[in-house]
């Protein structure tokens, strides 16, 4: 549980104190006026760039703070991994859960901030797929003058880009949780031998992994039933929207700590492998 929610708080953390600076700005800049509430609708997209776009937009100095924000929830996600992996590491054996909990993070960290590196630019191809075939599904679309071929075609391009995207997601995972476990750091070459392993031997995982898609999948459509019908007039509005919010948040980060430690049970279920290989990138 408390993994659970060092989980949530990781990515939550730097989102709640981004918004509460948007809540502010937008408190100044729209106070008092009716249409403010349509900003937090859920097709609220074309009210946020005329917003944005304004001479007088409060919001410029937070958009320019939101990759640095994005960043620093990235980097404390990769430190409350490390200490996550080790507790499942260390699962059933006799080290208090706190200690390896912080020893995980300290140990871990680096390691894992550099395989995260290697594992987004080894999400290019994934986005290259998707660009391509969704850039294919327009020129269809007009062609053929019909826009079903648009998503059609779209939704496989998403398919088929998820095979690619599942096993370089799963050789990141394994390689993190070997370098956890053996202690080594080289991010780069352990990645490819466990991308080599999900290819050949990963058939379990990559089952594992469409399950935890369809949980994700299927807590986002609850999320979208739920959030529909309400409307956020007025502050109990908002905070029951901001609570729906952060329980889907606390909902995914308890189905990911989940899939990490089957991950980790198939990782011991193999012999452990030391994909991780010598001190190195």
């Amino acid at each position: 549980l408390r993994a659970v929610v060092a989980t949530y708080l990781a990515a939550a953390l730097p989102a709640l104190v981004w918004a509460a600076g948007l809540w502010l700005a937008l408190d100044k800049a729209l106070a008092h006026r009716p249409e403010a509430l349509k900003l937090l609708g859920p097709g609220a997209t074309s009210e946020w760039v005329e917003f944005s776009l304004s001479s007088s937009n409060h919001l410029a100095p937070l958009f320019a703070l939101l990759p640095v924000f994005a960043v620093i929830a990235w980097l404390a996600q990769q430190l409350v991994a490390g200490g996550t992996v080790r507790v499942l590491l260390d699962e059933g054996l006799p080290v208090p859960t706190r200690r390896a909990f912080w020893s995980g993070m300290g140990r871990c960290f680096w390691r894992f901030v550099r395989a995260g590196m290697v594992f987004l630019v080894a999400l290019i191809p994934v986005v290259l797929v998707i660009g391509g075939g969704f850039a294919g599904a327009s020129a269809a679309a007009r062609a053929a003058g019909d826009e079903r071929w648009r998503y059609g075609l779209g939704i496989v391009a998403l398919l088929v880009a998820y095979v690619p995207f599942a096993c370089a997601e799963l050789a990141n995972d394994l390689v993190r949780i070997s370098a956890a476990d053996s202690g080594r750091g080289s991010m780069l070459r352990g990645f490819f031998r466990a991308l080599g392993w999900v290819l050949r031997r990963g058939r379990r995982l990559v089952l594992l992994h469409v399950a935890f898609v369809l949980l994700l999948v299927a807590a986002q459509a609850i999320y979208l039933l739920l959030r529909l019908p309400l409307s956020p007039t007025g502050y109990l509005g908002i905070v029951l929207l901001v609570l729906l919010q952060q329980a889907l948040m606390l909902g995914r980060a308890w189905f990911q700590v989940a899939f990490w430690a089957s991950e980790v049970r198939v990782y011991r279920a193999v012999g452990s492998p030391s994909w991780a290989g010598p001190a190195g990138w």
